[in-house]
């Protein structure tokens, strides 16, 4: 099991800040700000990779290969590396007019790369996401880039493909979509009216819980489509952990006592996400309906 070759990893390697990424049948883990990837599947350890700079993230695909994000001093280097660990490709990321790289996503078929910078060299803020395609799309673009959209007053520190052709970018006002399998292109806005105390996402919705800083500790559920149409509110007067989406659409909410399943909707956990291709999470746990 994937979860027993993880202990091995663990046993074998000290990490100083170990985080994982699956998608489909592999799983990475990796030390943030080492230089050890690990790459493995529920068969065992395929193959390990030692970076020559520090890591900042790292996304693996459904067929194991893996995009690496590293920086040293004040540039950001990416790198590609097969399922044994071979490397495949790498270079600086040239993002001197948009910005320091702070987030990579990688879509599960690995044909699409998006890559997340922040900009605030001329004292505003602004982030830069800009879009690379593998495939026949990017073949004649100059380091197969094929788009990019700025920011102004806005901070994206995590993107995510939901989809091959679907990318969905957090940023602190509110969640950007995009779509295209060719060249992507914003598709809808989320916009976030009050602070938000976690978001969940699979690979048709988004799911976002406000709390409402009530006596009786309502908490405003919201679930939206991919182009940020929102299709199901509710107000729940429960203090909720845990949220996320199953794959049968169905909901499951923790509380303090208890584990609730709902007959609509999904699984939700404020720190993960599950979804039908792949999973980002730093920890994954299983729900069953009980009382605790």
């Amino acid at each position: 099991a994937l979860s027993s070759a993880a202990s091995d990893v663990y046993k074998r390697q000290e990490m100083t800040d170990p985080q994982i990424d699956i998608c489909e049948d592999y799983l990475t883990i990796y030390d943030k700000k080492g230089t050890m990837i690990y790459i493995m599947t529920k068969e065992g350890i395929l193959g390990g990779i030692e970076t020559t700079m520090p890591i900042q993230q790292v996304r693996v695909a459904s067929q194991g290969t893996v995009a690496v994000l590293m920086k040293k001093d004040a540039s950001g280097y990416l790198a590609m590396y097969d399922k044994t660990g071979a490397k495949l490709t790498e270079g600086e990321i040239h993002g001197a007019k948009k910005g320091y790289p702070v987030a990579i996503a990688l879509s599960s078929d690995a044909v699409r790369l998006a890559v997340a910078m922040l900009d605030i060299n001329d004292g505003s803020i602004k982030s830069t996401i800009a879009f690379y395609n593998f495939g026949t799309a990017g073949e004649s673009e100059i380091d197969h880039v094929v788009g990019a959209q700025t920011f102004p007053d806005t901070v994206i520190p995590e993107i995510v493909y939901l989809a091959d052709d679907r990318l969905a970018a957090f940023s602190d006002t509110g969640v950007i979509l995009f779509e295209g399998s060719q060249k992507s292109k914003q598709s809808g806005t989320i916009p976030f009216e009050k602070e938000v105390k976690s978001i969940f996402y699979n690979d048709n919705y988004i799911g976002c819980v406000i709390s409402n800083e009530d006596e009786a500790v309502t908490h405003h559920i919201s679930v939206y489509d991919l182009d940020g149409k929102a299709f199901w509110k509710k107000i729940l007067q429960w203090s909720i952990q845990v949220w996320n989406f199953l794959r049968t659409m169905r909901f499951v909410l923790q509380m303090k006592t208890h584990v609730i399943y709902t007959p609509y909707m999904g699984y939700i956990n404020s720190i993960m996400s599950l979804n039908r291709h792949c999973i980002r999470s730093v920890s994954y746990t299983h729900l069953r309906a009980h009382e605790t």
